[in-house]
C-alpha cells in the first residue's frame, strides 16, 4: 500500500513548494529511488526544470520530462517532470504538485505532498489528507 507523507512548510509561496519538492528529489535520487514529480501543466514542468539545475549552487538533479513514446521515458531516468500522466513506467516516488490528487497514486510505493501555508491550498491539502485517510492508507505527517 502507498504510504503517503505530508511535508508541512511554514511559507506560503508556491516557490517555497518548488524548492522543497527539488530537495525531496535529490534525496530521493541519491538514495537510488526513481522518482515522477507530478505539475499541473506544462509551464510548471518547464520552470521546475530550470530550478531543479540551479536550486543549489553546488548540486543539480538530472531529470527529463515524461512523453507519451513509452520507449523515450524508460526506468533509466531517475527523476521525470509530469504533466500528462505519462508515468506506466514508474513505481517508487511521487511527488505531487498538482491540485488533485494524481488518479494513478496507489500504484507508487510512495506519495509526498507538500503543504503550504496559503489558505485555497491548505483546504485542497486537508481534503486530501481525509481522502487518504479515509481509504486506509499509511499517513505520516513532517513540520519542516
Amino acid at each position: 500500500m502507498t504510504e503517503v507523507d505530508f511535508y508541512i512548510l511554514p511559507e506560503s509561496t508556491l516557490a517555497a513548494r518548488d524548492h522543497f519538492a527539488c530537495r525531496l528529489a535529490e534525496k530521493a535520487l541519491h538514495t537510488g529511488r526513481h522518482v515522477v514529480i507530478r505539475v499541473s501543466d506544462e509551464a510548471h514542468a518547464d520552470s521546475l526544470s530550470e530550478y531543479l539545475w540551479s536550486f543549489k549552487p553546488e548540486a543539480f538533479v538530472p531529470h527529463c520530462f515524461s512523453s507519451s513514446d513509452p520507449s523515450s521515458t524508460g526506468t533509466t531516468e531517475k527523476v521525470v517532470i509530469d504533466w500528462q500522466g505519462y508515468t506506466d513506467n514508474y513505481h517508487d516516488v511521487i511527488i505531487n504538485l498538482q491540485q488533485a490528487i494524481p488518479g494513478e497514486f496507489s500504484r507508487f510505493n510512495k506519495l509526498s505532498e507538500i503543504v503550504v501555508q496559503e489558505e485555497k491550498l491548505l483546504t485542497i491539502t486537508r481534503e486530501s489528507f481525509q481522502h487518504y485517510r479515509d481509504r486506509g492508507y499509511p499517513l505520516k505527517s513532517h513540520k519542516m
